[in-house]
């Protein structure tokens, strides 16, 4: 029986070809982190907007970095 060819990076990672419904979960879960992208990136922006600012100028990339890094430490 013929093995099915891995095309994708995360099919390297996880070490199989992925099924259609394998394929349908990541779709899955890839929206949830969209959703869940827009929804942090709305969030910052509209509290960061109510913060003093002085004597820095508010930086979306460094408060974006540290939810990724809080994030990372969670999962």
């Amino acid at each position: 029986m013929n093995k099915p060819i891995m095309k994708t990076r995360i099919e390297y990672d996880y070490g199989h070809a992925f099924s259609e419904s394998e394929w349908a979960a990541v779709e899955s879960l890839e929206g949830i982190a969209e959703s869940l992208a827009q929804h942090c990136c709305a969030v910052i922006n509209r509290d960061a907007a109510k913060v003093a600012r002085k004597p820095f100028k508010y930086n979306e990339q460094h408060t974006l970095e540290t939810l990724i890094a809080k994030l990372q430490d969670r999962v």
